[in-house]
C-alpha cells in the first residue's frame, strides 16, 4: 500500500485515519465513536437529565456522518460502510476481545509516511478529546455507566492523558477560536 492508496479511500475513512493514528496502538472500543455520535445523557445545574448532542460538544461533522445513525443505536457498533476500504487494505485493524471490539491503525498506515501539519495534527487532537468527553458516560445516567467506563477506561489513559498533558491555554484558545466558541472571560474583556 502507498500513499497515494490512502489518498484514494473515502474522505471520511482517510480522516478516520488520521484520527485513530492519535490514538493508543493498541485499539480503541469501537463502542466510544458510536457513542460519541449519539445524544448523551446530562445532568443540567438545576438537577434534571437532558440530552446533549454530540454537535454542541464538537464532535467533527465528518465523524458524526460516519458514525451517527438514527436506525442502530449506541451499542450495536458495527464498522461503518465508508470504512469496509480501510479494513479491507489494512489501513484500519479490527479486533475483538472479551466480546469488545476495538480499531486500531492498520500495519498498512503505518507503512506509509503521512506528512500532516501541525495545525492538522493539533486539530486531530482536540478531536480526540471531544470524541472521548462526549463519548463518556455521564454518572447516574444510564444503566451501564460503570461497565461502559471500564470498557473505555484503558484507552482513556493511554490516548486522552498524555494529550492533555501537554495541552495549554494558548491551545485550547486556538482551538475555540477555530470553531467560533471562544468567549474570553477575563476581567479585562470588554462587554
Amino acid at each position: 500500500m502507498s500513499y497515494q492508496d490512502s489518498k484514494e479511500l473515502h474522505p471520511w475513512a482517510y480522516s478516520f485515519c488520521q484520527l485513530l493514528a492519535c490514538f493508543d496502538a493498541s485499539g480503541t472500543p469501537s463502542l466510544l465513536f458510536w457513542r460519541a455520535c449519539s445524544p448523551k445523557r446530562k445532568w443540567s445545574s438545576k438537577g434534571a437529565i437532558f440530552d446533549m448532542q454530540p454537535e454542541d460538544a464538537m464532535v467533527p461533522p465528518w465523524l458524526l456522518k460516519l458514525f451517527k445513525s438514527d436506525s442502530r443505536t449506541a451499542n450495536t457498533p458495527d464498522i461503518p460502510a465508508e470504512l469496509q476500504e480501510a479494513v479491507e487494505m489494512d489501513f484500519i485493524k479490527v479486533s475483538e476481545v472479551k466480546g469488545v471490539q476495538y480499531l486500531a491503525v492498520g500495519n498498512a498506515w503505518r507503512r506509509i509516511s503521512i506528512d500532516t501539519s501541525t495545525e492538522d495534527r493539533s486539530t486531530r487532537l482536540f478531536e480526540l478529546l471531544s470524541i472521548f468527553i462526549h463519548g463518556y458516560p455521564e454518572p447516574h445516567t444510564e444503566l451501564l455507566c460503570e461497565e461502559v467506563t471500564a470498557q473505555l477506561s484503558e484507552a482513556t489513559e493511554a490516548s486522552c492523558l498524555p494529550v492533555l498533558s501537554i495541552v495549554n491555554r494558548h491551545d485550547l484558545k486556538k482551538i475555540l477560536e477555530a470553531t467560533n466558541r471562544y468567549v474570553n472571560l477575563s476581567k479585562n474583556a470588554k462587554a
